[in-house]
Parts: C-alpha cells; structure tokens; sequence
C-alpha cells in the first residue's frame, strides 16, 4: 500500500469518526462512489475512492457506538471497587482521579481524609470506593476519555491489588519518585520529562513552560519512546532478529502502560510498533506511512480520540519533522548534525502552529528559540531517566544524589529556559500571522524557488514576526490565562 493511499484512507476515517453521523456520512459516500464509477477521468483513483467510502461510513459507525457508551448513569449512590486509570492529580485543596468502576469510567473528586488515601494510589491500582454520581453526565472534554459522569467521594479504603503490570508500572513510577528527591523542586519537572508525570509541579514552573512554549516536553510523545527502545537497545541487539521484533513490541507495550496511554504515547507507540514489524518482516514502511497507518488504526479502534487536542499536535509535530526537517535543514548553513538539530525543531513548530493558534488563540513567539535551546538537553535527560535514574531511585541516599548531579543540571537548565523565555518581552503569533508566515513557506519552498522569491519569503516572514513581536508580551499572557 503506498503511502498516499494511507493518508488517504487515515484522512477518510478521521472525517468519519469526527462527523459522526452515518446517515450524512453514507450520502456523501455514495455520491463519491457514483461520481468514481461514472467519472472516466477518476478511472485510475476508482478503487482508492470507493475503499475511502468504505472506511469514512465505518468509521463514522464505530463513532456513533462510542458515543452510545456514554449514556449518563442515574444520579446518586455508587459504592464498589474502583480501579485508578490515570495517577491522581491534586484540584483546588482535594485530588482527581479517574476511575473505572463496573466497565465504567468516573471523573472521581475527593477532598480531607479521602483525598489522602485516593492521592496515595496510582494509576492500575484498586481502591474501595463510595461516592455520588452527579447529575449531568460528563462534559465533552471528558467524555473523549470514556467519562461517563462526574463522582464525589466520601470514602475510600485500601482495595483488591491491581493487575501484576499495573503493579510494575506502580513501583517503577516510585522508584523514579525517590530518584528525583535530590533534585529538590526540579524533582517533578524532571518526572515529567521521563514519564509524564508532571502533577507535583509548582504554578510558577508550569505558567512559564506554557508561555515559553515548553510544556510539551512534559507530555511523553514519540521521542520518549525512542528514548525507551535506545535504552532497551543493548539488551534487543543480542537477541534474534524475530526474537529482537517481540522483545521490542514488550518494551513498547511496557512503556504505554508506564505512561498511562495517553493519546500521544498511543500515536508513537503505534507508529514505533509498525517500524519495528516492518524491519522484521523486511517491509519497512516510510516514516510518513507508517504515521497515516498508526492514525487510522487508533482511530478505528477508539473513533473519540479525534476529538484529543494532544493527539492531533503529536500527529502534526511527527509529520512536520518527516516533511519539513531535512528541506529546512538543507537551507541552513554549518555542518549537517547541527543543521539538524536546529532544523526537528524548527519543523516541529510549524507543523503544530496552525492547531495551537486556533484552539489556543496564539503561540508565543519565543516558543521557537526555547525549543531550540531546550532540545539539546531535555534528549539525555529522559534516556538518563530511564537508565540511571532508576539505578538511582534504588540505590537512594548518597549514591542516588550523586548519580542524578549531573541530570539535576539538565534539568535546571530547562527550567531556566523556560523562566527567561517566558519573561522576554516579546509577543505572540496570531492567526494572521500564521498565515503571513505560511505563505512565505509556501513561497520561499515551492519547487523551482529562485533567490528573488526567497527573499521575498523571507521578508513576509521578517514582517510577521516583527509585527508579533511588538505585540503583547507571551509571558503577561500566560499568567492572565
């Protein structure tokens, strides 16, 4: 299958699961079928049109179930073991958690002695639970994660153990809990960089990552992944090649659980496990394939993740490094590895622009330099994480302080990036200057581009950023938000 035809099917599912609606949707299909069977013109395209018409009314059912899911239960008591499907995060004097309780899952809030016990458990773990449904069902935004309804607790216990991964991913979780001890109040940005465990950061911390736009290296996403295989690679590398495929699926499958299969670990994950099956079995797709595949399949198998706002920013960031890096990189000058790593970056950004501008309102403009100065240091950070800092979580003591010296420097670095990018006295993007800057893109790179049209790129571009960066600082910004 070549790749414009996963893209086209990934495209057709995504538009199914998002419309949601099979009547409309099999209408427009049928006129696409017809026009591709009358159309002599669409000849060569017939089969791709019809297998798209396929997969859009599909996945649009699929959608449609989901939702059915949802139904709001009846308000009042709940009592029952519960089982924590995310890690508890700390709201407003209590903590959140959510829970699956029956097959079904709850935004569960509870505040004095219940609180205390909910925060102690992780996600995979069991509780005994008693609580209130409220009326109304969940909002949307938790709905995308199978929410069904809101539930205040009014007592927990202890539970039943949870499953013996969930039990794994529990322990290693606080072992890299102790590990970040000697780093003080870098200690939960530092967990956030490795696993995605950024509950314990300080306000201030996380306001100047969001307006240095930097809070993205606390969400896990493909690198992590990456990084998960890089460290398991001494170990995969002496194993057989089909022995090397399932082992390598194992480490994948164990770092979603590790991270709690949020949307973009999915996407990676999905992507990474394609690689890895492609190189064992000899068909190694390319990398822009084997991104639409990894779309169309989670979305078939959970058709609500296409409405998660972190799903889509991974899928952008990952096809914007795939198209943009090299050409971009290719355009610079000084030696290729630096090229690059100023060009994955670069291209990251603005891939993801255009969604963060309009869910969000702006993009500031010192996320681009941040990101720059950022990423040379968050990569070793979070392979470290993995390796030893997990030696150093269980060792502790003095020998755990002085194995995470040199990473705690990392990691202070970051969080001095992000400080300083968020104070800079610059503006931010805003959709037209996202559009001034998209065409000078598509100016300066169109095919044949001669020097008189990229200095005409250029200069649009040096227009809009000198227009945003005389507009409101992003870090007054990020703290009125």
């Amino acid at each position: 299958m070549s790749d414009r035809v996963t893209i086209a099917l990934a495209a057709a599912v995504a538009l199914g699961a998002w419309v949601a609606d099979p009547p409309r949707v099999a209408a427009i299909g049928l006129v696409a079928a017809a026009a591709a069977l009358v159309l002599p013109a669409l000849g060569a395209w017939r089969r791709l049109v019809l297998v798209c018409v396929a997969a859009l009314v599909v996945a649009s059912v699929l959608a449609v179930r989901a939702e059915a899911g949802l139904d709001a239960p009846h308000a009042g008591e709940l009592r029952g073991v519960a089982t924590l499907v995310g890690d508890p995060q700390p709201r407003t004097g209590g903590v959140v958690a959510l829970v699956a309780i029956d097959g079904r899952r709850y935004e569960a809030a509870a505040w004095g002695s219940p609180a205390g016990t909910l925060a102690r458990s992780l996600a995979g773990e069991r509780v005994l639970l008693e609580g209130r449904i409220e009326p109304g069902g969940a909002p949307r935004w938790l709905r995308q994660r199978h929410v069904v309804a809101r539930l205040v607790v009014v007592r927990v216990e202890p539970g039943p153990p949870g499953a013996p991964l969930a039990r794994a991913a529990a322990a290693v979780h606080r072992v890299l809990a102790r590990s970040a001890v000697p780093l003080g109040d870098e200690g939960p940005l530092y967990r956030g960089l490795v696993v995605g465990d950024d509950r314990d950061q300080t306000d201030d911390l996380r306001t100047a990552f969001r307006a240095s736009g930097l809070s993205h290296l606390t969400a896990v996403s493909g690198q992590n992944v990456a990084f998960a295989l890089a460290v398991a690679s001494p170990l995969l590398l002496r194993l057989p090649r089909r022995s090397r495929a399932a082992a390598a699926l194992l480490v994948i499958g164990g770092f979603v659980v590790l991270t709690r299969a949020e949307p973009s670990v999915l996407r990676a994950a999905t992507m990474a496990a394609v690689a890895v099956v492609g190189a064992a079995s000899g068909r190694q797709r390319r990398a822009i394939g084997a991104l639409a595949g990894s779309v169309a399949a989670l979305l078939l198998i959970d058709p609500l993740l296409v409405r998660s706002v972190g799903l889509w920013l991974s899928v952008l960031a990952t096809g914007g490094i795939i198209v943009l890096a090299v050409p971009i990189a290719d355009r610079m000058r000084g030696p290729r590895w630096c090229r690059l790593a100023l060009a994955v970056p670069v291209a990251a950004q603005v891939a993801t622009a255009p969604l963060l501008v309009a869910v969000f309102g702006s993009v500031p403009l010192v996320a681009l330099p941040a990101n720059v100065a950022a990423a040379p240091v968050a990569g070793p950070v979070m392979v470290w994480g993995l390796s030893g800092g997990l030696l150093a979580g269980a060792l502790g003591g003095t020998a755990g302080s002085v194995l995470q010296a040199p990473v705690h420097l990392g990691v202070r670095w970051l969080a001095g990036v992000a400080r300083v990018a968020a104070a800079a006295p610059v503006g931010s993007l805003y959709a037209l200057h996202v559009v001034a800057l998209g065409v000078a893109a598509g100016v300066g790179f169109a095919p044949g581009a001669g020097p008189r049209r990229r200095r005409l790129a250029a200069g649009i571009g040096l227009v809009a950023v000198v227009l945003a960066a005389l507009g409101t600082p992003a870090g007054s910004e990020a703290a009125a938000g």
